[in-house]
């Protein structure tokens, strides 16, 4: 089984999809027949899909995302530097050195280093 797409919700997408991109993840805007305007970005076989969060939707940020990164520390200065917050340091894990960011919207992330995975 593979996961094929992820949604997340936004009150301001695009600066949501900026903070991906600046983990590396490219956007590109998608509409698919009546539904609403929204991003996506290939994230391996699946995709990651930013919509605008509607009033009276739920929000996503309950969601915690994780991704495997090829530099823990770049990532964490572009993460900030694109609104989001660093939660925790990075720190030895199990799975190698790992952080956690939270995105503008509020959902967490976590980041782990790509040559301890």
């Amino acid at each position: 089984m593979q996961l094929s797409h992820l949604v997340l919700r936004a009150v301001e997408p695009e600066r949501l999809a900026g903070f991906y991109e600046a983990l590396g993840l490219a956007f590109h805007p998608e509409k698919h027949g009546n539904g609403p305007e929204h991003v996506s970005a290939e994230l391996g076989v699946g995709v990651l899909e930013i919509y605008p969060l509607k009033e009276g939707q739920p929000p996503t940020t309950g969601l915690r995302l994780g991704f495997v990164v090829p530099d823990l520390r770049a990532a964490c200065i572009a993460a900030t530097a694109a609104a989001g917050r660093l939660v925790s340091q990075p720190v030895s894990t199990s799975w190698g050195p790992c952080a956690t960011i939270r995105d503008p919207e509020g959902h967490l992330v976590d980041l782990v280093q790509a040559s301890s995975y």
